[in-house]
């Protein structure tokens, strides 16, 4: 079973070397927030022009299976994924990166870089955090967004 705040921070201090910007959004960044929410992924959001140097950098990293991309609504939100497989199977971890398209340029713009665990980590602001979950609208990014406004 995978450590996903070993994990985060190895991705971060590789992206970070790369020359990679990113922030983290999803499940992680709700709990930099004092959200408390189980996750098994790592979501973040990068430029379209740093995708390959994302992919390289998830590969060096273990994350060798790249899943087809997806998109949501109207392709505002564009995501390319990669899983890396736990040995024995049973508890992978999957790596999202969500493209900054022309209707997340606001999101990106109002991330925050904060320090963290001797690192500096930068994280979608609250703001961002609901309007991403307000666009996919799912069951758990109601409730996420219900949480991010009650802890304000």
């Amino acid at each position: 079973m995978f450590d996903i705040h070993a994990e985060l921070k190895s991705l971060v201090d590789a992206l970070d070397e790369a020359g990679v910007e990113h922030a983290l959004c999803g499940g992680l960044a709700m709990s930099i927030y004092g959200i408390d929410r189980p996750t098994t992924n790592i979501d973040l959001l990068i430029s379209p022009e740093d995708v390959d140097a994302f992919r390289k950098v998830a590969s060096q990293l273990g994350y060798t299976v790249e899943v087809q991309p997806v998109s949501f609504a109207d392709g505002a939100v564009q995501i390319v994924k990669f899983i890396r497989r736990d040995e024995p199977p049973g508890g992978d971890l999957s790596l999202k990166a969500l493209l900054v398209t022309p209707d997340l340029g606001r999101v990106w713009g109002r991330r925050e870089c904060i320090p963290w665990e001797g690192r500096r980590l930068c994280v979608v602001s609250r703001w961002g955090l609901i309007e991403l979950k307000t666009l996919r609208r799912s069951l758990r990014d109601l409730q996420d967004i219900a949480s991010l406004r009650e802890s304000e």
